[in-house]
């Protein structure tokens, strides 16, 4: 309820086939809301994500990021800002944005949040960020990486009281 009421007062940042491939990550810069990211899994990020270092951690196809994944921006001085959730042909398609003023959930359009306020919507993309997690959770557990395998995974247990 809480995640409807922030969309309907307006705290929105901003309004196929999978071929098997293993997830990928990498870091760029971004100066405006262009394509980023390895020439291999180019990504779209919100606009209002510029200036930031994005990373995406999630399948690719032709290309572009596509499938469930996570998309992290990093910007100094600024909180961490994460989409969880499905990338289609390299945009945001559903999920969770988690960013210092709480979730912003939904269906999303040329990276910006479709206004939708359907219930069933917004419960496909908290369980999108949530399956989103629990992956990206279970390759850094596999990688060695205890501590934020841990932190995914209790983000993917957060996410998915949000449905509740």
């Amino acid at each position: 309820m809480q995640i409807l009421y922030m969309i309907l007062v307006g705290l929105v940042w901003f309004a196929s086939d999978v071929a098997a491939a293993p997830p990928t990550t990498g870091a760029v810069e971004v100066k405006s809301n262009s394509a980023v990211g390895r020439k291999d899994c180019q990504v779209v990020p919100p606009v209002e994500w510029t200036d930031s270092t994005i990373i995406w951690d999630g399948p690719c196809q032709t290309g572009k990021a596509h499938g469930e994944g996570v998309l992290r921006a990093y910007k100094k001085g600024a909180d961490t800002l994460l989409f969880l959730g499905n990338i289609e042909h390299g945009e945001l398609d559903i999920g969770v944005i988690d960013g210092p003023e709480g979730y912003i959930a939904g269906q999303f359009s040329h990276g910006k949040l479709v206004l939708e306020v359907e219930r069933n919507v917004i419960i496909k993309a908290f369980r999108s960020a949530s399956n989103a997690a629990k992956s990206y959770s279970q390759r850094l557990k596999q990688a060695g990486n205890q501590k934020s395998a841990a932190f995914y995974l209790k983000k993917a247990r957060k996410l998915e009281q949000q449905m509740d």
